[in-house]
C-alpha cells in the first residue's frame, strides 16, 4: 500500500506484484515463454543453414546481380556459375552467422541496460514481433539482397531472445532456485540449433524449397507469440514505476511517487550508459574477461560444427543432405546429456554450498571434455574410420558446450544479479563477434590445413582455455571482493531492495555473498 510521508505518498509493491513473490506456476510459465523465444531464435539461425537449403536458394535467386550490390569488393559482375555458387556459399554463411551475430552483439549493448531501466516486457514484445515478421520478408524476397537484409533485421530483433532471458530469470528466481530455470534456458538456446536442421534437411530432400523453412518458422513463432504477450513484466523497478504512473493518472494526485523514479536518467544518460556499461564491464571485470574468452572459443567451435559438418561429411563420406541432417541428432543427445547432468549433479552440488563459485562444478568437467571431444572428432574424420566415431566426438563436444553456456549465464546471474543482463551482454559481445566470423573462414581452414589437424589445433586451444573454470572456482570470490563494480552492485541492490520493499530475509537480499570470504 502507498505510504504517506509529508507531501509525498510513496508507492510500494504488494506481495503478488513483486516478481520474487510470484507463484511457482507463474514463474515457470514466464520461463517457458522466454525459453520458447530462445528456442525459436536458435532454430532460425541454424535452420537457415540446413543441408540442401543452400543449393535450393542458389537455383531460385538471381545471385550474380545482387552479390555485387552488397558491396563485396572481390566479387566481379561477370561471375561464372561455379564462381557464383562458391561466392554465395561464402555470403550465405556471412548472412547466417556474421550478420546475425555481429548485429546481435551491437544491439545487446543497447537493449540489455535499457531493459533494466524501462522494463523488459515491451522490449520482448516488440523484438519478438519484428523477429516473427521477418520470416515473411525472407520467404517472399525475390533477391539475395532482400534475404540478407531480412536476416539482418531478424538478427537485430532476435538477440533479445538470448540477451535478456538470463536477466529475466534473475528477476524472478533467487540464487537457490535459479539453477533449473537457467538450465532450461541454456537447453532451449542450443537445442534449436540441432532440431531445426534435422527436420529441415528432410524437407529439402522432399523438394519443398527453402521458403518452407521460413513458413514453418513463421507458424511456430505466431503460435508462441501468445505466450510472450501473456507473460507480463519481470523487472521489479519497472512494475513499481508503472504502478506509480497509473495511480497519478487515476487519482490526479501527483504526490504518488515510486522511489525508483527518483534520480531517473535522461535520454542522453540512458543512451550513454547503454553503450558504455557492457563494454566497461568487458574491459574491467576479470570474471567477465575470463568467461568471454572461454565462451567465445566454445561458440567458435559451435559455429565451426554448424558451418563445416555438411562440407566434411559430403566430401569425406559422400552423404546426402537428408543423411547429413541426421547428424544433428548428436546436438539433441549431447545437449540433452548436459541438461541431465546439470539437473542431477550440478544442482545438487550447488545446494550444498550456494555461492556463485558453486555453479562451476560441472563447468570444470566441461573444460576437460571439450578438448577430448575435439581430439576424437579430429582423428575419426578419415573416410575409412566408421562415422560413429565422429558422432561420439560431436556428442562430447556439444555436452561440453552446453555446460559452458549454461554456466556462463548461471554464474553471471549470481555474480552480477540486478545487472545480470549487462554482464551477460558484455561477454556476449566477444562471444558473438568470434562466433559470427567463424563461418567466413572455417571451411577454407579445413581445406588448407586438413580436417584432422584443424580440429586438433582447436582441441589444443580448448585444453588451454579449459583452466578458466578451475581458476575462477579457486579465486573467483577474491576477484569479486576486489572488484569495484561488484561493490557498486551490492550498494545498488541494497538501495533498490529498500525501494521495492523486499523482505530483508529473502535469499535475494544477500549481497554479502559478494563480499564475504
Amino acid at each position: 500500500m502507498p505510504k504517506e510521508d509529508g507531501d509525498v505518498i510513496w508507492v510500494t509493491l504488494e506481495e503478488h506484484e513483486n516478481p520474487y513473490k510470484w507463484s511457482k506456476p507463474r514463474k515457470y510459465f514466464t520461463t517457458l515463454a522466454l525459453c520458447g523465444f530462445s528456442f525459436l531464435v536458435s532454430g532460425a539461425s541454424s535452420g537457415y543453414a540446413a543441408p540442401g537449403a543452400e543449393s535450393d536458394l542458389v537455383d531460385k535467386l538471381n545471385t550474380s546481380s545482387t552479390l555485387f550490390e552488397l558491396g563485396l569488393g572481390w566479387v566481379r559482375q561477370d561471375l561464372t556459375r561455379n564462381e557464383t555458387n562458391n561466392i554465395l556459399k561464402y555470403l550465405r554463411y556471412w548472412d547466417h552467422c556474421f550478420w546475425a551475430e555481429i548485429v546481435e552483439a551491437l544491439s545487446e549493448k543497447l537493449k540489455a541496460p535499457f531493459s533494466e531501466i524501462v522494463g523488459r516486457y515491451k522490449v520482448y514484445v516488440v523484438s519478438y514481433f519484428v523477429f516473427m515478421c521477418m520470416f515473411i520478408t525472407i520467404s517472399l524476397s525475390p533477391t539475395i539482397t532482400g534475404v540478407v537484409l531480412g536476416r539482418l533485421i531478424s538478427g537485430l530483433a532476435a538477440s533479445t531472445g538470448s540477451t535478456l532471458v538470463g536477466g529475466s530469470i534473475a528477476d524472478i528466481f533467487d540464487d537457490e532456485s535459479r539453477g533449473i530455470p537457467m538450465s532450461l534456458f541454456s537447453m532451449s538456446a542450443l537445442q534449436g540449433a540441432g532440431i531445426f536442421p534435422l527436420c529441415f534437411s528432410w524437407m529439402m530432400d522432399k523438394g519443398l524449397g527453402y521458403q518452407w523453412i521460413e513458413y514453418v518458422e513463421l507458424i511456430a513463432a505466431f503460435i508462441w507469440f501468445f505466450f510472450i504477450i501473456f507473460m507480463g513484466e519481470t523487472r521489479g523497478s519497472a512494475i513499481l514505476n508503472n504502478k506509480a504512473k497509473k495511480l497519478r493518472k487515476k487519482t490526479g494526485d501527483s504526490r504518488y511517487i515510486a522511489k525508483t523514479e527518483l534520480n531517473k536518467p535522461t535520454i542522453r544518460e540512458l543512451v550513454t550508459v547503454s553503450l558504455t556499461r557492457p563494454l566497461w564491464i568487458l574491459c574491467t571485470e576479470p570474471i567477465v574477461i575470463f568467461f568471454s574468452f572461454w565462451m567465445g572459443f566454445a561458440w567458435f567451435i559451435f559455429y565451426s560444427i554448424i558451418s563445416s559438418i555438411g562440407h566434411i561429411f559430403q566430401t569425406q563420406r559422400d552423404w546426402s543432405a537428408g543423411s547429413i541432417g541426421l547428424l544433428y541428432i548428436t546436438f539433441v543427445l549431447g545437449l540433452g546429456l548436459g541438461g541431465i547432468a546439470n539437473f542431477f549433479l550440478q544442482e545438487r552440488m550447488y545446494q550444498k554450498k550456494k555461492t556463485p563459485e558453486a555453479r562451476l562444478y560441472l563447468a570444470m568437467v566441461g573444460g576437460v571434455c571439450l578438448p577430448i571431444g575435439c581430439f576424437i572428432y579430429a582423428w575419426t574424420s578419415y573416410p575409412h574410420v566408421h562415422w560413429m566415431g565422429q558422432c561420439v566426438g560431436l556428442t562430447i563436444i556439444l555436452f561440453a558446450i552446453y555446460v559452458i553456456y549454461n554456466t556462463a549465464f548461471a554464474y553471471m546471474s549470481d555474480a552480477y544479479r540486478l545487472y545480470a543482463s549487462s554482464a551477460i551482454s558484455a561477454q556476449n559481445v566477444f562471444r558473438n563477434i568470434l562466433g559470427g566470423t567463424t563461418p567466413l573462414h572455417i571451411t577454407k581452414w579445413y581445406n588448407a590445413t586438413g580436417y584432422n589437424w584443424t580440429s586438433c589445433i582447436i582441441a589444443i586451444i580448448a585444453a588451454v582455455l579449459g583452466v578458466v573454470p578451475f581458476i575462477l572456482f579457486k579465486y573467483g570470490e577474491k576477484i569479486r571482493q576486489k572488484s569495484q563494480f561488484s561493490q557498486s552492485i551490492s550498494a545498488y541492490e541494497e538501495q533498490e531492495r529498500t525501494m521495492l520493499g523486499l523482505d530483508e530475509t529473502s535469499s535475494f537480499d544477500k549481497p554479502a555473498k559478494l563480499e564475504t570470504s
